[in-house]
């Protein structure tokens, strides 16, 4: 399982890759800064993209909204779920995570996803 985490709060990304990697220890991890240096990412990894990418939603360069838009307009088979401390719901996302993050919650999309 490969998963792409993007966000411009560089503890974020750091508790979520060391959350995950503790409770899926064979998962690969990929981070992004925004939605645009995900997106190059994930053209450096036609061969192999990620199963899930998960986005925060305000971030500068790419919001969420279009990363998400990019994504399945392009990698249809990837899941994408929003990370968010704001009341949104629009988009094209498979699933919404409220901040704080309910990680039992994250932990089953995973496993759900897990190809």
């Amino acid at each position: 399982m490969k998963v792409l985490i993007v966000d411009d709060d560089g503890d974020i990304l750091k508790l979520l890759e060391d959350i995950l990697l503790l409770k899926f220890p064979s998962i690969k991890l990929a981070t992004a800064k925004n939605g645009a240096e995900a997106l190059d990412l994930l053209k450096g990894e036609k061969d192999e993209p990620p199963q899930i990418v998960l986005s925060d939603m305000k971030m500068p360069v790419m919001n969420g909204a279009e990363l998400c838009k990019m994504i399945k307009n392009t990698y249809s088979s990837i899941k994408v779920a929003l990370m968010t401390a704001f009341n949104e719901t629009s988009g094209c996302f498979d699933e919404i995570f409220f901040k704080p993050i309910d990680f039992d919650a994250l932990f089953n999309f995973i496993r759900n996803n897990w190809a």
